[in-house]
């Protein structure tokens, strides 16, 4: 991150925290840093891939530094930059066939990440939907800069509510990065089967740090792909395709 977005973020935490909460912020970075917890987090840091491509796509922005409703912010999780390798891993173990037929959403894009290594992965349509404006405006520069390497994928930024977006009825694969907690993962889930319900169009959900995977396999018409960790039990992840059963009854056995 450049000294000059550096500055502009600290000023927006500052003027929404006021003092006391901005210096707590502060701490609780620094006590972050010192412990050496910062090490778990170190691929989203990483700036390879941004280097690469001349994005700005790494590092986490803290809930306290984003700009969404109150009754919102207990129910959301910080943006993490994802792991280029973790999402290519998982990708992989998804079972998809031409990628280049399905369209890709991702719901909280925060920079765009996932969108742009969903279009180097073969995706033509991709859709990122991010309440935050700030986030919402990094993932468009980034994008803007991106597509003149990708000019065959259609990219399309959202400035809203997840929980509110209009899924097509068309072959989707749903990409979630631990976004938000499970009523409005739940949210999600129940427009998505809205559209897709009695419908043979194919829909995978791709969920990394799934932390309320055992929701998904409660809920009927949710069959297991896959689920595990990748090179460390902190990046586990859950696959779910939609699968309705003609008696309403959802497949539970992996596959």
């Amino acid at each position: 991150m450049r000294p000059t977005q550096l500055a502009s973020r600290a000023l927006r935490a500052f003027r929404r925290l006021g003092p006391k909460g901005f210096f707590g912020l502060l701490i609780t970075n620094l006590r972050l840093v010192a412990s050496g917890r910062y090490r778990e987090h170190s691929h989203a840091y990483d700036r390879a891939f941004d280097q690469r491509h001349g994005v700005d796509t790494a590092g986490t922005v803290n809930l306290e530094e984003m700009d969404v409703p109150e009754e919102l912010r207990g129910r959301a999780v910080r943006y993490e930059a994802v792991d280029p390798d973790f999402f290519a891993h998982v990708l992989g173990r998804a079972s998809i066939g031409d990628r280049s037929r399905y369209l890709f959403i991702d719901l909280g894009s925060g920079k765009g990440r996932a969108l742009l290594l969903a279009a180097q992965s073969g995706f033509r349509r991709v859709v990122g939907v991010e309440l935050d404006p700030h986030l919402d405006a990094a993932a468009r520069r980034n994008i803007g800069v991106f597509r003149w390497e990708h000019r065959q994928t259609e990219f399309e930024q959202v400035n809203g509510d997840a929980t509110a977006y209009p899924f097509p009825a068309t072959p989707t694969v749903l990409f979630l990065n631990n976004p938000f907690d499970e009523l409005l993962i739940g949210k999600v889930l129940d427009n998505v089967e809205s559209v897709h319900r009695g419908s043979a169009t194919d829909f995978v959900l791709l969920y990394l740090h799934s932390n309320h995977e055992r929701m998904m396999r409660l809920r009927p018409g949710w069959s297991e792909v896959d689920s595990g960790t990748f090179r460390s039990r902190r990046k586990f992840y859950a696959i779910f395709r939609w699968e309705p059963r003609s008696d309403g009854q959802g497949a539970t056995a992996g596959r």
